[in-house]
């Protein structure tokens, strides 16, 4: 009786639970959730739990923090370049809204996952060496990007390998890690300005040197130093109110000149992105799980926001964006990132090292491509209810 009158009582929706790098997030095959976009969104708030004025999301899915509170519309692609077409949003804690302006690069690992195992892939996996690789082609509907995951797979069902001994700084155990390209990664220039610096004037007329770069995700660069910062804080540290007010502002001001909206003001309405990080030389500092992070052993020192909060890692678009930032001459990660022959940039983050890099086009303004490693796992398949 019990079930029963659970379905009677609400809606229910098929859906699955899965982890992509350090991020987690619902998705939902596109042909299971309403077509309509008002009623979509409805019942994408409700599925997730928001909004909360408590910003807990006890009444849904949603693990009460940016990496924790996203969605995943996916389908087959139509398109014969493509395997499958993805739909991302982030979903505010607190508020009525959900950002489809940006991508999360976290999440599209476990798009790739997804993808095979819901046998969305068109193609046959390849020998590569001793493993079967199935190359995953991704079509990102909300900034236009083609990406390229390469998943090793199972050579008895071709499903996903999650075993192996490879570690992702931020998240807990073991897996098998796989590679994921992001192709021409900028929607439109990479430098929108064409500086590899701009100065934003902040709403109380104080001034911040800035470099405003799109690739992966809008991203504004600032040195720790010119907030008054080392560059070494972890997120208790940075989560006074007036602190990210002001980073708030940073962020408005950085979308308005990027020409992502209309006034600074509008930039409210698009809190997934841009993206604000801050960038300082390499430091030993100790990380959120208490480990000590080496100067040695990075390239740059990184501390990025999402959805209004300091991140306990490092967004996966933020680590295309930085990538490419330090490939950019003049530009404030360029200055702070230690020089490396390979184009491979390790940036130390709150939780401890990614490793990231990117390619320019011969102009040595414009992005070509950016690479990620990272790890995915599905965590639960079913029904969420609404």
């Amino acid at each position: 009786m019990f079930p029963s009158l659970v379905r009677n009582a609400q809606k229910r929706l098929a859906a699955v639970w899965m982890r992509g790098g350090t991020s987690k997030g619902l998705f939902f095959n596109k042909q299971d959730v309403p077509a309509d976009f008002s009623e979509l969104e409805k019942t994408l708030l409700k599925a997730i739990g928001s909004p909360d004025p408590y910003k807990r999301q006890l009444n849904g899915m949603g693990g009460a923090t940016s990496s924790t509170s996203k969605i995943v519309i996916i389908n087959q692609s139509k398109d014969a370049a493509y395997d499958v077409d993805y739909n991302f949003g982030h979903v505010s804690l607190d508020k009525p809204i959900i950002d489809w302006t940006g991508n999360c690069g976290n999440l599209t690992a476990a798009v790739a996952h997804y993808a095979i195992e819901e046998r969305l892939v068109k193609e046959k996996p390849q020998e590569e060496g001793d493993s079967l690789v199935q190359k995953v082609r991704i079509w990102q509907t909300n900034v236009d990007q083609r990406i390229i995951a390469h998943v090793p797979v199972s050579k008895e069902d071709g499903l996903p390998i999650y075993e192996g001994e490879d570690t992702l700084d931020g998240v807990s155990g073991t897996a098998r890690a796989f590679r994921i390209d992001f192709l021409k990664p900028s929607s439109g220039k990479t430098l929108p300005t064409d500086n590899a610096i701009d100065t934003l004037t902040l709403k109380d007329g104080s001034t911040i040197e800035a470099s405003l770069v799109n690739a992966g995700n809008p991203t504004v660069f600032v040195r720790a130093a010119d907030l008054g910062l080392k560059g070494t804080e972890l997120p208790p540290q940075l989560s006074d109110p007036k602190f990210l007010a002001k980073i708030e502002d940073i962020r408005q001001q950085g979308a308005y000149t990027m020409g992502l909206v209309d006034t600074p003001e509008d930039a409210a309405k698009r809190p997934a992105t841009p993206k604000v990080s801050f960038v300082s030389k390499p430091q030993t500092y100790r990380r959120l799980d208490g480990e000590t992070m080496e100067a040695t052993d990075i390239d740059v020192t990184a501390r990025i926001f999402s959805m209004g909060i300091p991140h306990g890692a490092y967004t996966g678009t933020g680590a295309v964006a930085i990538g490419i930032a330090a490939l950019l001459e003049g530009s404030v990660v360029n200055e702070m990132a230690t020089k490396t022959p390979d184009g491979m940039l390790r940036v130390g983050h709150t939780s401890g090292l990614l490793v990231t890099g990117g390619v320019l086009e011969d102009d040595g303004k414009q992005a070509a491509a950016a690479s990620l490693i990272r790890t995915a796992r599905r965590l639960m398949d079913g029904h969420v209810y609404v």
